[in-house]
């Protein structure tokens, strides 16, 4: 009975140590980022010491005393303020100040009492039994009332919270660590009864919290328990991958000092193996270098195979790729001549592309579908040498014209290039210039190199088919430049002959208003008003297709200008159309702005485009603003209206050639949808960029911006 009692008394303690260890790994395996996480590490530490401490008093009673006070101090003095602190944090309860700092206090208190022996007097561990009796010192009311303090507040608040928790899974969660905390309180409350006093049923009551604590971490997720667990298993085989090499190294150490000359060779020997095992990249230098002292051919056609895999993966047109190919394999082999077949889609047939070496003449090659060598590259899909070419009964069937095709190839070794079940292309190479034959080795390499022109045939057919896509995008592109400017040529003709005729019928009209040929009735007057205005309307839209029209190419004339002085001659023409609409126009200006180099007759034209636009689309009374800022390196020209304003679906398209947002059979204003296209257009040609921003039934700010250099400003007269 009494060993049966002694085995508990270190079983339980041990079992307690190894849970809490657990958890402390799983828990520091975390990043300790919420304050929940840390105080539960901090809090399984000290159970940890704790129930280590319990451990050792019991397997070394020698030092009881320390490991008495060990006990003390971490379970009695630590575990019961980070308990009350773990369950407010897991609660989501903010400790008061003045709690925490009397619990810190009172454990500083009772660590110190401990240390200096006024806790526990003196301890007696039975070694029959294991069971531990202490004689407790002066301090010990001190500690009972600090520790049942502090687990009766942790365990009437986690029933608080339980009992006001509606959410049944945050319920099931407060349950565990409820009921451990009974279970704590209850086996501390063992250690009053002197029947129970001397074995560890406080530790075997904090044992069963643990397993509460992991299977609600295990069953919540708290943790990630797979990742811990994989990074255990991990660091598990490396120790034991270290601890077996290091026990296999002493061994053979001893081995290799008792057998000093050979055990040094063996030793270098398994060094040696155990490097070229472990390192791919050493091994294969070694073979590379072995390669190129012994076998010279078989190093030069892996490297061979090394360059032209390379190579052969950037896209190129199919001739160049197959010369490319052929001219490196007959400097690798020391070929006399080399071919290249290849498969035409449009007539189905096997055609020479590139023939290489010592030929009298470029053979020419057809094969058919029904060619005997097509047919078999098609069935065996392998290498084959002349010799064995020769023996097959269907060449005796060759015509005679593929006969000679055949014998003006010269071919020694025909390798097929295949993807899938189709053939691509056919590589013929000639004798060796030495005179030796094909080796295995010669094969090999070379059916390797077919798989890998697989590949690339089928980049090259790619590449030649986006070349032809791109061939004809660019002459779509010519013919499409070369209509657009017979369109603008037929325009710009049409534009010059209805002008001259439009200008006399306006000379005509306008004689007729003014009383020239004759008195006109006040009716009659109005009409002609009209037409006139038509007329004029007519004359503008001519005026620019004409252009918008002219060649690009036509030289600007550039010149320094006071871009005010510019603005105001735009303003000036604009006034008797704005005044005639009851809108006003101010100019907003520094008094002092950079020189600008420009041509002056464009520039004008895209302020009174501008300008006209603003006018047109301004109700009566409205205002209209050309403001000029001075930026970094350039000028910013706006005018501002209070017009109608542009809906945001127009705004990408309006400096489009012809484009109206107002695009209905009857739109309110008239005009030809040229004069942004012009703006833009001549603000380009001068290096600025335009720009565009409106709200409809607000207005519209129309900007351009003109770079200047750095010359003198002008200044007011």
């Amino acid at each position: 009975m009494s060993a049966v009692l002694q085995s508990i008394s270190i079983i339980v303690p041990l079992s307690a140590v190894i849970i809490y260890s657990i958890l402390v790994l799983l828990v520091l395996r975390q990043q300790l980022v919420s304050r929940v996480t840390r105080l539960f590490a901090f809090y399984l530490i000290s159970m940890a010491a704790w129930t280590g401490a319990s451990l050792m008093l019991r397997l070394d009673p020698i030092h009881a005393e320390f490991w008495s006070t060990l006990l003390t101090m971490a379970g009695g003095a630590i575990m019961p303020l980070l308990w009350f602190v773990f369950v407010q944090a897991f609660l989501g309860i903010k400790p008061r100040r003045l709690y925490v700092m009397i619990g810190v206090a009172s454990a500083a208190g009772i660590a110190t009492a401990a240390a200096l022996g006024h806790m526990i007097e003196t301890v007696r561990v039975d070694t029959v039994t294991g069971a531990v009796r202490v004689e407790f010192g002066p301090a010990l009311p001190l500690y009972g009332l600090y520790w049942l303090a502090f687990l009766t507040w942790s365990l009437i608040i986690l029933l608080r919270a339980y009992r006001r928790a509606e959410d049944l899974a945050w319920r099931n969660r407060i349950r565990y660590p409820l009921i451990g905390t009974a279970l704590v309180f209850v086996g501390a409350t063992t250690n009053a009864i002197d029947a129970l006093a001397p074995y560890p049923m406080d530790i075997a009551a904090n044992l069963i919290n643990a397993l509460l604590l992991t299977y609600a971490i295990a069953r919540y997720e708290l943790v990630d328990l797979a990742l811990v667990v994989r990074r255990m298993l991990a660091w598990l085989l490396g120790v034991g991958g270290v601890a077996v090499l290091y026990i296999f190294s002493l061994y053979l150490l001893d081995w290799v000092l008792a057998n000093r000359s050979a055990g040094l060779i063996g030793l270098g020997l398994l060094i040696g193996a155990v490097l070229l095992a472990l390192s791919p990249g050493l091994r294969q230098r070694a073979q590379n270098l072995i390669d190129r002292v012994i076998a010279r051919e078989y190093y030069s056609l892996h490297l061979m195979l090394e360059d032209l895999s390379q190579a052969i993966t950037r896209l190129r047109p199919l001739p160049e790729l197959a010369e490319l190919i052929l001219e490196r394999v007959m400097t690798t082999l020391g070929l006399s001549r080399a071919a290249f077949l290849v498969h035409n889609e449009a007539s189905g047939e096997i055609e020479s592309i590139v023939a290489l070496g010592q030929y009298e003449a470029p053979p020419t090659v057809r094969w058919r579908a029904d060619h005997p060598l097509y047919v078999y590259f098609t069935t065996y899909k392998r290498p084959a040498l002349s010799s064995e070419i020769e023996f097959l009964p269907q060449i005796k069937a060759l015509w005679a014209q593929e006969r000679k095709e055949l014998d003006d190839l010269q071919g020694k070794l025909f390798v097929p290039v295949r993807s899938q079940d189709s053939l691509l292309a056919v590589f013929v190479f000639g004798e060796k210039r030495n005179g030796q034959p094909f080796t295995a080795d010669d094969i090999s390499a070379l059916s390797t190199l077919a798989n890998q022109t697989a590949i690339a045939i089928d980049n090259a057919w790619l590449y030649q088919e986006v070349r032809n896509e791109a061939n004809k995008l660019a002459q779509a592109n010519v013919e499409l430049r070369r209509l657009d400017k017979v369109k603008d040529e037929f325009i710009q003709n049409v534009s010059h002959e209805l002008r001259t005729p439009l200008m006399l019928i306006k000379g005509y009209v306008e004689l007729l208003h003014k009383g020239v040929l004759g008195a006109m009735t006040p009716a009659q007057a109005d009409a002609l008003q009209i037409i006139l205005h038509r007329v004029n309307q007519i004359i503008e839209m001519v005026n620019d297709f004409i252009i918008l029209t002219r060649d690009q190419s036509e030289p600007m004339h550039y010149q320094l200008l006071d871009l005010r002085r510019t603005i105001a001659a735009s303003v000036a023409l604009a006034y008797a159309a704005a005044n005639s609409a009851g809108i006003k126009i101010k100019i907003e200006c520094p008094d002092e702005l950079p020189l600008i180099v420009a041509d002056a007759s464009r520039l004008s034209q895209v302020l009174d485009n501008l300008l006209s636009n603003a006018i047109k689309f301004s109700p009566t009374g409205g205002e209209v603003t050309v403001k000029v800022t001075v930026e970094d390196t350039y000028l910013r020209v706006s005018v501002m209206d209070q017009g109608i304003g542009i809906a945001a679906k127009d705004l990408p398209h309006i400096w489009e050639r012809f484009y109206q947002a107002d695009s209905g059979i009857n739109r309110s204003f008239s005009g030809s949808g040229l004069g942004l296209a012009i703006v833009k257009r001549f603000v380009e040609a001068h290096g600025g960029e335009v720009g565009v921003v409106s709200t409809l039934g607000q207005g519209s700010v129309f900007h351009f911006t003109l770079p200047f250099r750095a010359i003198p400003t002008a200044r007011t007269a």
